[in-house]
Formats: C-alpha cells, structure tokens, sequence
C-alpha cells in the first residue's frame, strides 16, 4: 500500500542522492542544484547539514518561495533558519494573546528577513487591530507590501 510505496520512493531517492555524490567525486564540478551553474563561479556557496551545496542566494530564493524544510537534493529535514525560528515563536506568543511580545519578535524576523510575507502580514494585521490612527497608517503599507512579495 501506500507506506510500501512510500519506503521504495524514499530508498530511489537515497540511491539517487548516492549516484549524484559519486558523480561529484568522480571529478564531475560540482554544481548548484537550484540554478545549475558551478558553484566555482565566485558566488557564496552554503553546505547543509546533509552535506549538499548550494550558492547561498539560491538557497535564499528557494526558502523566500516557501521549500525551507528539506533539501532539494535528498530531501532531508532541515533545521529552521533565524528568521523562521523567530516566526514561529511570534505565532506561539499570537495564539497565547501575548501581542505586544508577538510584534516585538515580527519586528525582528522583519529585521533578518524583511520580505517575509508572513511576518509582514501578521505584524500589519496586529497594528492595524490595535486602531491606533498613527499605528493603522503604518499597518497598511506593511500589508501592502506583504501583498507585492
């Protein structure tokens, strides 16, 4: 069934990821697997836990799109960068009705990450919710630029 399909689809990648490492060692360039260029070309590369590469501003683009758990090579689970770590405490402090602590930890995800559209909405949402005149006329260009991303 399905936890079947699930074990072969997990060990193909496994042999997968294996042949692509015996590849590089092989004296094949090793490459980002994100926009397919060397990662020789004088661009900053980033090593994951799992050992694959990546140019940083690659791996940047990929996680601003939203694949920032796995790796794009193996799949690995991935640990979660600053900002994301900082985002999930915000939501924790949001649930809890903590907003004042919420806002001050959006501010720094916005800080690390300043086009992370959920930061951006939720930090919007609560200024606005505060209907503050000088807080709602900030809230609305947040919101907006969530928007854009």
């Amino acid at each position: 069934g399905h936890k079947q399909i699930c074990q072969q689809t997990r060990k193909a990648q496994a042999q997968a990821a294996e042949a692509a490492d015996a590849a590089e060692t092989d004296g094949g360039g090793e490459c980002c697997v994100i926009c397919l260029d060397e990662l020789e070309c004088g661009r900053e590369v980033e090593a994951l836990p799992c050992k694959h590469s990546f140019h940083k501003d690659c791996l940047m683009k990929l996680r601003r799109s939203g694949v920032n758990s796995l790796c794009p090579t193996c799949r690995a689970d991935l640990p979660q960068d600053e900002a994301e770590s900082l985002f999930v405490k915000a939501v924790t402090a949001m649930v809890r009705h903590e907003t004042e602590k919420s806002e001050a930890l959006l501010r720094q995800v916005l800080d690390i990450a300043p086009r992370h559209f959920e930061a951006l909405h939720n930090l919007g949402c609560i200024m606005k919710e505060k209907r503050i005149d000088e807080q709602s006329s900030q809230a609305e260009p947040l919101i907006r630029r969530a928007l854009d991303v």
